[in-house]
């Protein structure tokens, strides 16, 4: 993305929990209304332009791990 000019200097996810729907039950391999975890991911360039949209769902057994910079 950055050699094409759009260079992500920001990105947000939102992480939900929602149960499984029919299509994802089938797919993912777990059980109707099982718990899943959302993430979806938005990156922006410096000027707010979203470039990518990235949705992840997610079963038992992962785990998440968030580093925050803090200086």
């Amino acid at each position: 993305m950055a050699d094409a000019g759009l260079a992500q200097t920001d990105v947000v996810e939102d992480v939900r929990q929602a149960p499984a729907t029919g299509n994802q039950t089938a797919a993912l391999g777990v059980q109707e209304r099982a718990p899943l975890l959302t993430i979806t991911q938005v990156g922006q360039t410096e000027d707010g332009r979203v470039v990518e949209v990235t949705r992840h769902f997610l079963g038992e057994g992962w785990t998440l791990r968030y580093g925050v910079p803090l200086a």
